[in-house]
């Protein structure tokens, strides 16, 4: 579950519409990136646990999305399906950061209602 909500956190698009944080001109040098990919195949998780972290990161990674296009909770989880609003309730519940995001992302998109 880690795993999952610290991608989220960190991942550029959602970091940029939430006005957190500033997103990088330009990505890691491609040496630092086959480094990392290797690292990263070699200690993160595998099987049924990488097919968990990938589908629990697309789902908050979606509601993030719905959340900001359309700027109310309700209305990002009328758009989901019930298991995976059930699986963002979870993280959102267990997890300060993605509170933080949410909240922040909430209050951009009102920002730029105005």
């Amino acid at each position: 579950e880690k795993l999952a909500s610290q991608t989220v956190t960190s991942d550029s698009i959602i970091v940029s519409r939430s006005g957190i944080g500033a997103v990088p001109e330009q990505g890691m040098p491609a040496w630092l990136g086959n480094v990392m990919a290797f690292v990263i195949s070699n200690t993160g998780p595998k099987g049924i646990a990488f097919a968990r972290y990938s589908i629990d990161y697309h789902l908050l990674r979606n509601y993030f999305y719905l959340l900001d296009l359309h700027g109310s909770p309700q209305i990002a989880k009328d758009k989901m399906p019930q298991y995976a609003c059930n699986i963002v309730q979870q993280y959102l519940k267990s997890d300060k950061k993605l509170m933080e995001l949410q909240g922040a992302i909430l209050e951009e998109v009102a920002t730029l209602k105005l």
